[in-house]
């Protein structure tokens, strides 16, 4: 059995400071790599203090930092959010700060007050989801690629970093498991299904 930490990074006192929380979530990854922990995941949230963690690319290469075993994941990131050009390039850039420790979790979102604080449509999560795991896998696995989706046209591109990993790192999709499309990209593409108990 595995076992993983999970960073919802939250600050539910106003009279703690940022760098208390981010100081306590360094010491438990640390105490998690010493302990053989397999992953420290980290969460997005926006506009809350749910959570002080809008960017898990960010945490996940600032964790890998100062750790040399555990691997580092984004539980989730929210892929509607992103343009996917930049985050396939991130994600190759986290794999590669991390010597190929990254694990990428990737959703579609679910709270309609961060889709419309980023100016993007909830309806159409689904559909923008697959369409960036397309040009997220093209990214990290062509020399150069072009797309044409409903949602994103991208000319003949190549990105200057590749991840670590062949030819990609390990993927797990959470939410969308009840929609038949996602399921068959899930067994497909050979991504984890990330499930909560």
């Amino acid at each position: 059995m595995k076992f993983d930490l999970f960073n919802l990074m939250q600050k539910r006192d106003e009279s703690w400071k940022d760098t208390d929380v981010f100081d306590d979530v360094k010491d438990q990854i640390m105490l998690a790599e010493e302990t053989g922990m397999e992953t420290a995941w980290f969460a997005e949230h926006h506009f809350n203090n749910y959570s002080l963690c809008p960017s898990p690319l960010m945490a996940a290469a600032w964790a890998a930092g100062f750790t040399s075993k555990i691997r580092v994941g984004s539980a989730v990131l929210v892929l509607p959010l992103y343009n996917p050009m930049r985050v396939a390039q991130e994600i190759a850039m986290v794999d590669t700060v991390s010597n190929g420790r990254f694990v990428l979790g990737v959703g579609s979102g679910y709270q309609e007050y961060e889709f419309v604080r980023f100016g993007t449509k909830l309806s159409a999560n689904i559909e923008t989801t697959m369409e960036i795991l397309d040009i997220i896998e093209l990214a990290l696995t062509q020399a150069v690629f072009k797309y044409d989706g409903k949602h994103f046209q991208i000319p003949e591109t190549q990105i200057a970093i590749k991840s670590v990993q062949k030819p990609m790192p390990e993927t797990w999709v959470a939410g969308l498991l009840n929609v038949p499309t996602m399921q068959e990209r899930v067994a497909r593409s050979g991504y984890v299904p990330f499930l909560t108990p």
